[in-house]
């Protein structure tokens, strides 16, 4: 069982992941914006954080940025959801201050799953 920040502004969103998620047996918050979701990481910090890239006032390539700056929560991994087209030298560029993963909206239960869990501590 891990505790999972889920950061989105879309509610159907952020309640389908919360489904998912708990269903496996995971502890899940959620935060509705960027600003939220910092607050929460640094007084609890999660085993893992999945964010969509497109959040108001502050994205969340900043978001990430943000969290990867500060020493107590730069080891939690991100796992970005985003609609928008991702291509792989914007991964590869990404790597080591963004998301550790990406999965692209509309997603299935199957590959949220996958990429979500293989990110948590202990998974192979």
């Amino acid at each position: 069982m891990a505790h999972i920040l889920v950061v989105d502004d879309e509610p159907d969103i952020v309640r389908v992941v919360v489904q998912i998620m708990k269903e496996r047996g995971h502890v899940v918050e959620t935060a509705l914006n960027g600003e939220e979701a910092l607050e929460c990481a640094r007084a609890q910090p999660p085993d893992l954080v999945i964010l969509d890239l497109l959040l108001p006032n502050m994205d969340g390539g900043e978001l990430c940025w943000r969290l990867r700056d500060e020493p107590v929560t730069r080891h939690i991994p991100v796992l970005m959801m985003t609609a928008k087209y991702v291509s792989l030298d914007e991964v590869k560029r990404d790597t080591g201050i963004g998301a550790d993963a990406y999965v692209m909206k509309p997603f299935t239960r199957d590959v949220l799953l996958r990429n979500a869990e293989r990110l948590l501590p202990g998974s192979d």
